[in-house]
């Protein structure tokens, strides 16, 4: 059956009449007339069929329901087809403004979701599939608890993809057994009293997040996140943040806590990370503090392919990358291409340049770097603490640990630079300093004690980008839009552009000075060409017409 379409409020509203059928808007469609939206779908009567925004444009949502559960424009879902997937798509929702108490978000308060619930995942089931995909939102989103710019939360099975009958407990998280959320984008300003409050996701359940990002700046209570506020089982790539995050005291630039060995690749934030309370935290304890560029508090198996630019400041245990790395297992490259380049302070103590606390048996860390200055009691210049065995309880530990025996070895496969010019702090737990304009070379770490093998093809150093430091590859956005490179006199010729214009360098023993090509600007499209009297040319396409130079 074709899906039904929807290009007016009252056929938007009309939804909740059949939760099962499917839907697609026709239309951009203005919600000003209905001022106190009533969410689509409860615990008891779930919508379980499908929207298609279809890229139109839902304007104006308001939902004031301060004391009201699931709140969205859907309050509660529930996505057990993997025939029907994604159930929501394309959906643009712009000029929200959205209150209520727990399970909150923009597009839904609860998301659930059975799929990937059976089956012998080691057998090599196929992929669950993605559940929700492309969405977009804006304006505000308000409550107490597992509040999110799109989605209050979202739940998988637990230990999606394995059958009951396994011993699951070692597992760590392989995304193609999990169902996946991908495209999502909120710039909307999330506000939070409680726990589990996300720039898209309050709580993310056995689920995969990719391809995402939220730009708002994003405030609660505890266990906050620029993605995520609180993620179990999950996996987390391509993700990044770019508004401030505030929080008590699990707070992280991308996700508040991860917890059961979640991975987290690709991801990165630039506001700055704040914490602004909690206890003084045992050596051993796992949950009581954390605050990271990437994450708070986390077992993760791998943090890999991460940076974090922002301020970074708490009161107990922070961290330009992790604030509390707690355990996890041991595997190679744990955390591993990550840099930290804003300043980590904490007003308590417990802080470090890449991880602010850590309680591994064993941990593998490889090409990762900070720059900023590392301000507090109990600092190390990459990691801050280690946790101790102690024999007399968490209480005792507070104020008697025993730092003569550190949990676990600690493997630094390469040398762990930091910014020698303005972090001072203790090297007790290793790291290795530099000096600013060391840290800029690319010989500083293909010729170190440990070198960084294979430099280049992770790493870039581009000056003209406005960071002197080595940035990830993954992220890198280089100047030229085109780019062309030919043999002439009196050598080889590169042309390029910049900002839509066009420049060029030659080659004659060592490259000459970078040259513009006056007049000419607007380049889409660029072609390098040599005369028969051995003069370069230049043909662009300038507003449709080409031209030469």
């Amino acid at each position: 059956m074709a899906a039904i379409e929807i290009s007016t409020a009252s056929g938007l509203n009309d939804i909740r009449l059949s939760l099962a059928a499917d839907y697609i808007l026709t239309a951009d469609i203005d919600l000003s007339s209905i001022t106190n939206w009533e969410p689509i779908g409860t615990p008891e009567a779930p919508f379980t069929g499908t929207l298609d925004g279809n890229d139109y444009t839902i304007s104006n949502l308001t939902i004031d329901r301060a004391t009201t559960d699931y709140i969205g424009l859907f309050g509660y879902c529930q996505f057990n087809n993997s025939v029907k997937i994604p159930n929501l798509k394309n959906i643009k929702i712009t000029g929200a403004d959205v209150t209520g108490q727990d399970y909150v978000g923009v597009i839904a308060g609860y998301v659930g979701t059975t799929l990937g619930s059976t089956g012998d995942a080691i057998a090599g089931d196929p992929a669950v599939g993605t559940i929700i995909s492309g969405c977009t939102t804006s304006g505000t989103v308000s409550g107490r608890s597992n509040v999110g710019g799109i989605i209050g939360m979202a739940r998988g099975p637990e230990f999606a993809g394995h059958v009951i009958s396994e011993n699951v407990c070692n597992y760590i998280v392989w995304d193609y057994w999990i169902g996946r959320i991908t495209g999502l984008s909120s710039s909307a300003v999330i506000t939070g009293s409680g726990e589990n409050i996300g720039g898209l996701v309050g709580q993310l359940y056995e689920l995969s997040i990719r391809m995402s990002n939220s730009t708002g700046a994003v405030s609660g209570g505890d266990i906050v996140g620029g993605i995520i506020g609180f993620g179990y089982r999950c996996d987390i790539k391509t993700c990044y943040t770019t508004g401030n995050i505030t929080g008590t005291k699990r707070v992280g630039g991308i996700i508040g806590v991860a917890n059961y060995r979640p991975i987290i690749e690709y991801c990165y934030s630039e506001g700055d990370i704040t914490g602004t309370g909690g206890n003084y935290p045992g050596v051993t304890h796992s949950a009581v503090a954390g605050v990271g560029g990437i994450v708070g508090v986390t077992d993760a198996d791998q943090v890999r392919c991460c940076y974090s630019i922002g301020q970074i400041s708490a009161v107990y245990r922070a961290g330009g990358i992790i604030g509390s790395y707690i355990d996890g297992s041991y595997s190679t490259n744990n955390i591993y291409c990550c840099y930290a380049q804003g300043n980590v302070s904490v007003s308590g103590a417990q802080v470090g340049g890449l991880i602010g606390y850590i309680w591994a048996g064993l941990v593998d860390i490889e090409q990762c770097y900070c720059t900023g200055k590392v301000t507090g009691w109990m600092s190390g210049a990459v990691i801050g603490v280690r946790g101790s065995y102690v024999d007399w309880g968490e209480e005792y530990s507070m104020i008697n640990p025993n730092w003569d025996k550190p949990v676990g070895q600690i493997y630094y496969d390469t040398d762990i630079f930091y910014n020698a010019d303005v972090n001072t702090a203790s090297t007790q737990h290793g790291g290795t300093g530099k000096t600013s304009l060391d840290l800029q070379k690319v010989s500083t770490y293909e010729q170190a004690g440990k070198p960084w093998t294979n430099f280049s093809r992770h790493w870039v150093i581009d000056d003209e980008e406005g960071d002197p430091y080595p940035q990830l590859k993954c992220f890198y956005e280089p100047y030229g839009l085109s780019i062309s490179l030919i043999c002439g006199a009196p050598g080889l010729t590169l042309a390029y552009t910049k900002g839509q214009e066009l420049f060029y360098r030659q080659l004659d023993d060592t490259w000459g000075a970078e040259t513009q090509v006056e007049g000419i600007s607007e380049i889409n499209t660029l072609n390098t060409f040599r005369t028969a009297y051995g003069r370069i040319g230049f043909v662009v396409d300038e507003a449709g017409t080409l031209k030469y130079a």
